[in-house]
């Protein structure tokens, strides 16, 4: 009788604790990935927004092109109405303006609380090596991060699109810049849980947003996860790569971290909100200590 009551003990207490541990499990991700889809609609809201501002305003550029002078205002007028937009460009083929040299390129960004305005290219600065300018040549385009022109302290990933003339020939890029501590600011007011951060990547790789104090911008998730003592990390790696949304567990720099991972929307960026394990499933592991000190308290009853 006594063998039959421990071995109906045995079978309780296990699905109790299976059904007990997918409920608690279930709950966490749940959270999780609420949080995240929050995030993912904010960013992708802000992002939809920058891309329509070249879109809406790009007539206005060749509406006003017989004036270059004149396209000094339109950047000005983009960055002053767009609180979200740090600088905005508009940078012509070279000798459009035959009076105006081989670079015209009107810049308005933010210093302080003011919009300055300058004509960015030079020798110095040849815009038409850099990748917003050559991968907009087609096609919108989002750059990788890099140092403002304006404001070398700065570092801001830009959204370009190509701007055509009365016949549709290129005559030149439209770009806006967004901050990546906007960016930041925006993501990390979404916090799941004490001590979790959100890490965005492009489609190849590179980091467009990581943990504050980390000097990984620009920087390949791909080539970090090599160097990964968790070969978690690399199936992490390429289940973003491929535009796939879901959860594992990884060794994040020696801390047990839950990671749920899901392409942005309406982009070609990834994102992975990553959260220590005992953040996520300390009720879950508190649960686990409570039931195997019944559980033994139990048999203790039982056989004494």
């Amino acid at each position: 009788m006594i063998s039959v009551i421990t071995i109906l003990s045995f079978v309780l207490v296990g699905v109790f604790y299976h059904y007990s541990t997918e409920t608690l499990s279930q709950e966490a991700e749940d959270k999780i990935e609420s949080m995240a889809a929050q995030a993912n609609l904010r960013v992708s809201a802000l992002l939809s927004k920058v891309e329509k501002i070249p879109e809406n305003l790009g007539w206005m550029i060749v509406e006003y092109v017989k004036e270059p002078d004149s396209l000094f205002g339109i950047t000005r007028r983009i960055v002053k109405d767009n609180p979200e937009i740090f600088g905005c460009a508009i940078a012509f083929e070279p000798y459009y303006f035959p009076e105006k040299g081989q670079y015209f390129a009107p810049y308005s960004f933010m210093v302080g609380d003011s919009v300055k305005t300058i004509q960015v290219g030079s020798e110095n600065y040849n815009y038409f090596e850099k990748g917003w300018y050559k991968g907009a040549r087609e096609h919108r385009y989002w750059s990788k991060p890099y140092r403002d022109a304006g404001d070398p302290d700065v570092i801001t990933t830009s959204y370009a699109v190509p701007v055509h003339g009365e016949k549709n020939e290129l005559i030149g890029i439209l770009s806006v810049d967004l901050t990546n501590r906007w960016l930041r600011d925006l993501v990390d007011s979404i916090k799941p849980y004490k001590g979790s951060y959100t890490v965005v990547i492009d489609k190849q790789g590179r980091y467009i947003l990581r943990r504050e104090g980390e000097v990984m911008i620009g920087q390949n998730m791909f080539e970090t996860a090599k160097e990964a003592r968790d070969t978690n990390v690399t199936i992490l790696v390429n289940e973003m790569a491929a535009g796939k949304s879901g959860s594992i567990i990884v060794d994040d720099g020696g801390v047990l971290s839950y990671v749920y991972y899901t392409p942005v929307v309406e982009t070609d960026w990834y994102m992975a909100v990553i959260c220590p394990y005992d953040q996520v499933f300390g009720k879950l592991s508190k649960f686990n200590m409570y039931l195997l000190v019944g559980f033994v308290l139990l048999l203790l009853f039982v056989y004494c």
